[in-house]
């Protein structure tokens, strides 16, 4: 099942190399800068508080792909934010009407169901990145 993952990490390739470790495949990355929704979204994550770097570490967005459940990785320290890609898809299709500055907004505003972990925790960052609860 396909999952969007904010993931604080220094780069790509420990990113891939952690979910490997977990059987996942990345599918895509960057994926906030290619889809608009997504993309206001992450806006409107950052202005609720979710900071761009943590430890040397900035927030990438995956779409990942794997039979686990998001909470399974919810629980990663590493991990800002974790939803389904049909949670995406839901919320996408409500606004599909709507241009411009209603529709930035609009996936703005969707930023206040999702929880933002607290932004002053340490994160440790080791090489091969672990990812442990």
């Amino acid at each position: 099942m396909k999952k969007y993952i904010a993931l604080r990490i220094r780069n790509i390739s420990d990113a891939k190399a952690a979910f490997r470790r977990h059987s996942a495949i990345v599918i895509d990355s960057s994926v906030d800068k290619k889809d608009p929704a997504l993309k206001n979204l992450a806006e409107g994550l950052h202005e609720r508080g979710l900071a761009y770097g943590i430890g040397g570490c900035r927030v990438i967005w995956l779409v990942i792909d794997d039979a686990r459940d998001v909470k399974f990785y919810q629980q990663f320290n590493e991990v800002e934010i974790a939803f389904s890609h049909e949670w995406l898809e839901e919320r996408k299709s409500k606004v599909r009407y709507l241009s411009g500055l209603d529709y930035c907004e609009a996936a703005n505003s969707w930023a206040d169901e999702l929880v933002i972990k607290p932004q002053d925790r340490l994160v440790e960052y080791s090489v091969p990145v672990e990812m442990v609860a």
